[in-house]
């Protein structure tokens, strides 16, 4: 089902809030199962100041309290892809987060710029990997690690950084 609006800051906060509460969660139990270190972030995000669908804690948060598609993509319409879960035995830093079966939906927000790019080069030759939804997640992952602050802001640098990647990406 095709989200026509998607819902503002406030809004997703909104039912961040509600699904936690009706799952019986504090915010403390928030930040101990998902990859959120301080309660005051869950606090920012339920109450808006922080954008829920661009955090890039969203996918361990969604995870956690058991999002449908349908509300994930309510908050980030742009989701395109499912990554399994990383394997428990593997190190990371901050608290555990609970074992899951199966593949799980993660969804990250394609930057306009690189959308743009997409729609600009994907026919041409050399830029198969633009067509492949495991390429694409592996770029727009760049920008759910570095937030906001990435400098990647225009098509040009997109595609700058998609030839410096392009050895590395799946046809």
């Amino acid at each position: 089902m095709a989200v026509e609006e998607p819902l503002n800051k406030f809004e997703a906060g909104q039912l961040i809030r509600a699904r936690r509460e009706a799952l019986g969660y504090t915010q403390t139990e928030v930040v101990e199962n998902t990859t959120i270190t301080v309660e005051t972030y869950v606090s920012e995000l339920e109450n808006g100041k922080v954008s829920v669908g661009r955090s890039k804690h969203f996918p361990s948060l969604a995870r956690f309290l058991k999002l449908s598609e349908d509300e994930i993509r309510s908050i980030s319409p742009s989701a395109v892809f499912s990554l399994p879960d990383a394997p428990t035995s593997a190190p990371r830093r901050g608290p555990p987060i609970p074992p899951v079966v199966g593949p799980i939906e993660v969804t990250l927000d394609i930057p306009n710029e690189l959308q743009e790019l997409i729609d600009q080069y994907s026919d041409k030759a050399g830029f198969e990997a633009l067509r492949n939804p495991k390429s694409v997640q592996m770029l727009a992952l760049r920008r759910a690690y570095m937030g906001e602050e990435d400098e990647l802001q225009t098509v040009d640098q997109w595609l700058d950084y998609f030839m410096d990647m392009r050895r590395w990406l799946p046809k």
